[in-house]
């Protein structure tokens, strides 16, 4: 009986051995397992979202403010050229002109240009951003087409004896043009002499301007 014992013991302890070899061990589960939830509902990455967003925003809205600000400096050279360059072309067709009341406006005209001009010329020069020779090239270039595009026109209405009734209605339009730089300076600019000078200027030109606009006639 002592042997059948031990050889039942021996067969127990045998199928034990079995199971538990055949018997599938569950894997410890992994500490560094990747749970996408927990990461969004962190306030963590809440608050990166939130930060990022907002510098995207005062990104965009610094670029907004800057495309909005006012380059005073090169609207005064652009007035500059232009006051310039349409006194160059009133000296160019001043003779040609069979009005004497259109010859006698732009001797005024002639005479604002140039005092306005100086005043210009001044200012820029005691400014330091006026250096900007890139900037500046790109205005000359501009200011160089648009004087070509009128003394074609005034070429060409020279051409047709039509000159006295175009050269008016193309001062009357410079003339506005100029008062309306001179306004944007004017509203942007901090100097109050430099101001005084544009307001002057402003109702000098206005003056004038009826004298081309209602021009009718060659008297």
């Amino acid at each position: 009986s002592f042997l059948c014992y031990n050889q039942n013991m021996d067969n127990q302890e045998y199928l034990n051995q079995i199971t538990a070899k055949s018997t599938p061990v569950k894997p410890y589960p992994s500490q560094s397992k990747f749970n996408l939830s927990s990461i969004l509902h962190s306030k963590f990455f809440l608050i990166g979202v939130i930060g990022l967003v907002s510098f995207i925003l005062l990104l965009i809205i610094g670029a907004i403010l800057s495309g909005n600000k006012t380059d005073t400096t090169s609207d005064i050279v652009s007035l500059k050229l232009h006051v310039d360059n349409t006194s160059s072309i009133i000296n160019t067709y001043q003779r040609n002109l069979k009005s004497s009341s259109l010859r006698s406006n732009n001797v005024s005209l002639l005479g604002l240009f140039s005092g306005l001009s100086s005043h210009l010329s001044t200012y820029l020069a005691s400014n330091p951003n006026t250096k900007d020779s890139d900037k500046n090239e790109d205005l000359i270039a501009q200011a160089a087409t648009a004087k070509e595009a009128l003394n074609t026109e005034l070429f060409e209405a020279k051409i047709n004896g039509n000159l006295d009734h175009i050269f008016a209605h193309k001062m009357a339009f410079e003339i506005s043009t100029i008062m309306n730089e001179e306004s944007i300076i004017f509203k942007n600019i901090k100097d109050e002499s430099f101001q005084t000078v544009l307001s002057e200027s402003y109702t000098s030109l206005e003056n004038l301007y009826n004298n081309y606009n209602d021009f009718s006639g060659t008297k």
